[in-house]
């Protein structure tokens, strides 16, 4: 993206992928080209640089993708790629090539193959502990709920300080549900790539 197409954006919020507001665009860094390499966002205490290929516009707002979301989007891409040299190098015409040089390039694009799946796999491992993490919390928010009731039972608090905790509360619960449907997504998405999903539309 070029600055002419970026430069109305600044002043306006950048937000999560869960709808949350991170901050707002004040600037942008750009190369020779005036091609975007970087924005510059200004939340609430802190000033962040980040790469713009962090970020995506939907329907006119700026969503920066979560650090799951940005490294999944680069295995993707890389195992696309590795599928794609290994479909061009099963049709090439090796009769004017080296069987050196011809050699050579499949021992890399069979090593970039190995790099990548290792990745994918650490990805999902990654994703998976997030998701134990996650129901943990909600354990841990359940037994807040529970001992915010007895206390409420018992008298010790006000109807007003009970109602205003418990919404807290199932605020905080269903905020940390909407994760575990985004990581969910990624471990099926992970799963599809391995299945060669993308494999059978680009080597067929």
């Amino acid at each position: 993206m070029f600055a002419e197409e970026f430069y109305s954006y600044i002043g306006n919020a950048v937000y999560s992928e869960f709808n949350e507001t991170l901050g707002i665009i004040i600037g942008y860094t750009c190369d020779g080209f005036g091609e975007i390499k970087s924005v510059i966002i200004r939340s609430a205490s802190e000033i962040h640089e980040v790469p713009i290929d962090r970020f995506e516009i939907k329907q006119s707002t700026v969503v920066m993708l979560s650090n799951i979301s940005y490294e999944f989007k680069m295995l993707e891409r890389k195992l696309r790629n590795v599928y794609i040299r290994y479909s061009n190098l099963a049709k090439v015409d090796y009769d004017e090539i080296s069987n050196d040089v011809a050699q050579d390039m499949k021992n890399k694009v069979e090593e970039s193959y190995r790099q990548v799946t290792s990745s994918i796999e650490k990805f999902k491992s990654n994703v998976e502990a997030r998701l134990n993490n996650i129901y943990n919390t909600i354990k841990s928010i359940d037994s807040a709920i529970l001992e915010l009731k007895m206390t409420y039972i018992n008298g010790n608090l006000s109807q007003e300080k009970y109602q205003e905790s418990l919404n807290r509360l199932k605020d905080a619960k269903d905020r940390i549900k909407n994760e575990i449907s985004f990581y969910s997504k990624y471990i099926s998405a992970v799963d599809s790539l391995v299945k060669g999903n993308i494999v059978e539309v680009l080597v067929q």
